[in-house]
């Protein structure tokens, strides 16, 4: 008789990281072992204790990184929140050495649980909206650089056209359908939430403070949104160039468009924010 192949080091990996892993397998071990029917060798050598333990251990870890990361979430869904968590591990496992990023595709996962959709339609862009935060803490980008503000350069208005900004690199743009900040301070509130969520156009940046490294929250206008996402796509432009973009794209004779004036003061004031809280840490 010919004696069965030893199973490899990947196979026993796998297996095990399946049993600490997925509740349907690890529920069919246990079932299994106790009736005494485990058919494969390597199955029927794991030591069930274990298995007990590192699944254990394995989800306090997971539940740890999520409740730290979603909290308004949690609090908003409750007890389902433990169930969301580890579903989502297993529909949508780790696949980055950087544990937090095992976090990174919740909003994504979110979009297909239906039931909770229909109720929280918002509840994607929440997530998003506190995963950002993280993101923003750990990005590479630099939140300061060589080259300071230009002093006096607004009372001159060719010098300041012709300066080209430039952005602190640690910054994420988005906009929600939902008024999503102030859903955040409903939730933290303990504020009751209506049965139905009217859609709000709702745009906010989120950046590291070059001073202190912490996140950063900004509720912005589409103007000033659009301005800073002009910025980072095009690296050099001057000022000029920008406002003179901005006032082409939007403005025009449609009932919505908004006057050339108007939306330059609108730009020299997003600019003037922007440096004041260090969204614009240079000119050259």
């Amino acid at each position: 008789m010919m004696k069965a192949p030893r199973p490899t080091l990947d196979h026993i990996q796998s297996r095990l990281y399946r049993l600490w892993t997925n509740r349907a397998e690890r529920a069919q071990y246990f079932e299994q072992n106790s009736a005494g029917a485990i058919a494969d060798a390597l199955t029927a050598s794991i030591d069930a204790k274990g298995v007990k333990l590192y699944s254990s251990l394995i989800e306090i870890g997971r539940m740890d990184l999520m409740s730290s990361i979603y909290p308004v979430l949690k609090k908003l869904v409750g007890k389902q929140f433990k169930p969301l968590v580890l579903d989502y591990y297993e529909q949508l496992p780790p696949n980055h050495y950087n544990l937090n990023q095992a976090a990174s595709r919740f909003s994504s996962y979110l979009l297909s649980v239906e039931k909770l959709l229909a109720r929280y339609p918002f509840i994607s862009e929440l997530a998003d909206y506190e995963w950002i935060e993280l993101a923003v803490l750990e990005h590479t980008g630099a939140s300061a650089c060589d080259v300071g503000l230009a002093e006096g350069a607004d009372a001159d208005p060719e010098r300041f056209a012709a300066l080209a900004p430039v952005l602190n690199q640690a910054f994420i743009c988005r906009r929600y359908k939902y008024a999503i900040p102030q859903l955040v301070q409903q939730i933290n509130d303990d504020e009751k939430l209506p049965r139905r969520f009217k859609q709000v156009p709702t745009y906010v940046v989120v950046y590291r403070d070059p001073e202190t490294l912490d996140a950063r929250f900004l509720e912005v206008g589409e103007i000033s949104l659009a301005l800073l996402e002009k910025l980072q796509e095009n690296p050099g432009m001057t000022y000029g160039a920008l406002i003179q973009t901005i006032c082409a794209e939007h403005g025009g004779t449609g009932k919505k468009a908004a006057s050339v004036q108007s939306l330059l003061t609108g730009c020299l004031e997003a600019i003037e924010q922007f440096k004041n809280l260090g969204l614009i840490i240079g000119e050259s």
